[in-house]
């Protein structure tokens, strides 16, 4: 008993050691401070650090960087800035292997009108108030978060989340492992989420989704949806739209619903529920399940339904699951 008490006394002091040696022996191994005129471009590689970029009403880039942490290796660590033209390209050197606890920052105050390439790992990366022809962001293992962007954009984490609030402008979209949250979009959007979620909302424009394994959440949407999902769910509220949406595993679903042309529904294994505020009378249909019953407003069949009647047709297929057009 005294050799357990013994034991546990010493873990809790060496814990007690650890923490308080990270929280208030860090060294700073790098601290850059500088301001640039003429910069129309920013490239960022980043590593270990957060990289901020926020825009402003000023002409001049104004960048804070800093370093610190545990490690053997304290000399190894530089950050490297330089102007190239018009272009600013700010990179981190560190010594290929690391040990210990590492972190950073790189923040920059720019002009709003600013084209920006980043590639980031082991960190995240917050983004604000840019315009431009096109902005690329790309996270090996952290968030990326971007809010007021008035550019094309092109995105890609392998490991973390992607987040974005308020856009003009084209969106193409990757994750390997990271939910995809996107509100107040104008512009087309293409998605791929490997495992992980899709939540888009307040978006004008054609939406092009896919997923491997997570759902998909649509509300609010004005244009068209080309949705895939391999195993999950895929839901849509409240949208003016034109639809093609297939499921392998996952129940297709919607709520209040204006169809606005041709629409095609395919489910391997779940169900096909839509909640339609079309006239019946602008709708034809033409449905069909290998195991599953079928309704479209008050009319019902088993294997095959199909009604003539307006110029938007809904097509409708599932393999085993039931479909209801109402």
């Amino acid at each position: 008993m005294k050799t357990q008490n013994l034991i546990k006394r010493n873990l809790l002091l060496l814990v007690l050691f650890l923490f308080s040696l990270n929280s208030f022996s860090q060294t700073v191994f790098a601290d850059e401070k500088e301001s640039y005129d003429g910069v129309k471009k920013i490239v960022v590689e980043g590593k270990f650090c957060d990289v901020t970029l926020k825009g402003e009403n000023r002409e001049d880039v104004k960048f804070e960087g800093i370093i610190k942490g545990l490690s053997t290796k304290e000399n190894s660590y530089k950050i490297n800035h330089r102007l190239e033209g018009s272009t600013l390209r700010v990179w981190i050197e560190s010594p290929r292997t690391t040990w210990g606890n590492i972190d950073g920052s790189l923040k920059f105050l720019v002009p709003s009108q600013m084209e920006l390439d980043v590639e980031n790992s082991s960190g995240d990366v917050y983004c604000e108030n840019i315009s431009s022809d096109y902005t690329k962001i790309s996270a090996s293992s952290g968030d990326v978060n971007v809010k007021m962007l008035r550019s094309d954009l092109d995105v890609l984490t392998s490991s973390g989340e992607i987040t974005l609030y308020e856009m003009e402008g084209d969106l193409t979209a990757k994750s390997s492992s990271g939910n995809q949250e996107y509100n107040k979009v104008t512009g087309n959007v293409n998605c791929i989420a490997t495992s992980g979620d899709l939540e888009l909302e307040n978006v004008i424009g054609a939406i092009s989704s896919r997923t491997s394994s997570g759902n998909q959440e649509f509300d609010t949407v004005e244009g068209q949806i080309k949705s895939i999902s391999s195993s999950g769910n895929v839901g849509i509220l409240n949208s003016k739209i034109i639809l093609n949406l297939t499921s392998s595993s996952g129940n297709l679903r919607g709520q209040g619903l204006v169809l606005l042309g041709d629409s095609y529904f395919k489910a391997t294994s779940g169900d096909i529920s839509m909640m339609l505020l079309n006239d019946f009378e602008q709708l034809s249909f033409d449905l069909s399940a290998s195991s599953g019953s079928l309704r479209a407003g008050n009319r019902k069949g088993d294997d095959n339904l199909y009604l003539k009647s307006g110029e938007i047709w809904v097509h409708g297929k599932t393999s085993s699951g039931n479909q209801t057009f109402k």
